[in-house]
């Protein structure tokens, strides 16, 4: 592996974020960040397991493009249910316009 390889390799997890007029997003994130009736919270790769509920917010979450760059994307959902477990995250919530 070379070092350009090796600086390129970034730690990810899979989120999915559902509403029920079907899948906002589903894919390999490196950071979600959400707000949840205890405060904002951010979620990483390696995150320990948890079930909170959301409030209204802009959630936010970072991709890489095929370089490595960072893309920053924002969901506004109302409330809902997050729930994060061996590195795969789900937020169940409706989307706001």
């Amino acid at each position: 592996m070379s070092e350009l390889d090796v600086a390129k390799k970034i730690d990810t997890f899979r989120l999915k974020i559902s509403s029920p007029d079907g899948d906002a997003f589903s894919g390999e994130v490196s950071a979600f960040f959400v707000r949840t009736t205890e405060g904002d919270m951010a979620v990483l790769p390696g995150h320990a397991p948890l079930i909170a509920v959301t409030v209204p917010c802009s959630a936010r979450y970072v991709t890489h493009d095929n370089d490595g760059d960072p893309q920053e994307h924002v969901v506004k959902v109302t409330g809902g249910l997050l729930s994060v477990d061996n590195d795969n995250v789900a937020l169940l919530a409706s989307k706001r316009d």
